[in-house]
C-alpha cells in the first residue's frame, strides 16, 4: 500500500487550510463624522484592536491611536484619526495558514485585514488562535510534520537506523498496532510510530531538527490540543515551530535527493 505523498499532503493543505480556518467577521464601519471619544468607546466596549472606517480608501482606526487623539484633542472626528492601513497587512482569504502565521509572529500587534469581494470583510488577530479553530489549525499543522517525519526515517539512509533507535518494547508496540490494521495495514511498522517516538529517533541520529526544548513543547501543545487550546500565543508558537521543523526536514529530504 503506497504511503502518503508529503508533495501532495503539502498542497492539499495549502489549498484547504487557509486564513479562512481562523478568520472572523469585521465590524460594519465608523461614520468618519462620529466623535473620537465615541469611537473609542465603541473598540473598547468591543475589545476591538481596530475598526474600518466609511471612507472612498481603506480608513481603518487602531484602538491606540483612538485613545491618544481621545486624551488630547477629543473634538477630532474618527475620519481624522483613521490610517490607512500597511500592504502587507491586506490579505486575501485563501492565503496558506502557514504565511498568516508567519506574519502574526513577524508583528503580533497589527491584526490582518482578509478581502473579499473587493472590500474588507474579516479580521484576523492572534486572539483568534484561541479555541476550536486554533486547535484545528495546530492538529493539522503537527500532523503535517508527523507525516513528513515519517517520510524522512522511511527512507533508505534511515530506514534501518530508525528502527534500532526504538527500544525492544517500542518494536514490538509498532509491529502489534501494525498487525491490527489488517488489511488496511503499510508495509513497514515504522509508519506505526507517535509523532514522540519519531522526535525521539530524530534526536537518537543526532539530526538537525528541532532541540529537544522545541520536540518537548510540540508533545506538550499536542497532547494539551486534545482537550483544546485556550492561549492562542500556545497555537500561534506551536504553529511557527511545526513550520521551521517542517523546513528542516524538507531539507534533510531534499539532501538525500540530491545524492542521485
Amino acid at each position: 500500500m503506497p504511503t502518503l505523498d508529503r508533495d501532495e499532503l503539502a498542497r492539499f493543505l495549502d489549498e484547504h487550510l487557509t486564513a479562512q480556518t481562523v478568520m472572523v467577521p469585521i465590524a460594519e464601519p465608523l461614520d468618519p463624522t462620529l466623535l473620537i471619544g465615541k469611537a473609542l468607546e465603541f473598540l473598547e466596549e468591543n475589545d476591538f484592536d481596530l475598526a474600518l472606517v466609511d471612507s472612498e480608501r481603506l480608513l481603518v482606526l487602531f484602538r491606540e491611536a483612538a485613545r491618544h487623539a481621545a486624551a488630547a484633542t477629543p473634538s477630532r472626528h474618527a475620519g481624522e484619526v483613521a490610517e490607512s492601513p500597511r500592504r502587507d497587512r491586506v490579505i486575501e482569504r485563501t492565503l496558506p495558514l502557514r504565511q498568516v502565521t508567519r506574519k502574526l509572529r513577524d508583528d503580533p500587534y497589527h491584526p490582518l485585514l482578509v478581502i473579499g469581494d473587493d472590500a474588507i470583510t474579516h479580521i484576523i488577530a492572534v486572539a483568534d488562535f484561541a479555541g476550536a479553530a486554533g486547535t484545528a489549525a495546530v492538529a493539522m499543522g503537527l500532523l503535517t510534520l508527523d507525516v513528513k517525519l515519517n517520510s524522512l526515517l522511511l527512507t533508505e539512509r534511515y530506514r534501518d537506523a530508525a528502527w534500532q533507535a526504538l527500544d525492544d518494547q517500542q518494536r514490538k508496540q509498532a509491529e502489534k498496532w501494525q498487525e491490527k490494521a489488517g488489511d488496511q495495514q503499510l508495509p513497514d511498522p515504522l509508519n506505526y510510530l507517535s509523532m514522540s517516538w519519531r522526535l525521539q529517533i530524530v534526536r537518537a541520529l543526532e539530526l538537525p531538527i528541532g532541540t529537544d526544548d522545541q520536540h518537548t513543547m510540540l508533545i506538550n501543545t499536542r497532547n494539551a490540543a486534545f482537550h483544546g487550546l485556550h492561549d492562542p500565543h500556545t497555537a500561534l508558537a506551536a504553529l511557527d515551530l511545526a513550520e521551521q521543523l517542517l523546513e528542516q526536514v524538507d531539507q534533510q529530504l531534499q539532501r538525500r535527493l540530491d545524492r542521485f
